[in-house]
């Protein structure tokens, strides 16, 4: 089987923001394709185990 490459994603900064009763980190990253995209990831709250959720 060949060997899959894969670059490096760079990470671009966050920010914080309300998502109803929850509130989220956005986490910014930039694809070795040059594309980027904000990965929300949930912070605290009651939802028992963290998520996470792409966002485009």
């Amino acid at each position: 089987m060949d060997e899959i490459r894969v670059g490096e994603w760079t990470r671009l900064g966050e920010l914080d923001g309300p998502a109803g009763f929850l509130q989220v980190r956005g986490h910014r990253y930039r694809y070795p394709d040059g594309r980027e995209d904000t990965w929300d990831i949930l912070v605290g709250g009651a939802t028992g185990s963290p998520g996470l959720c792409r966002t485009s």
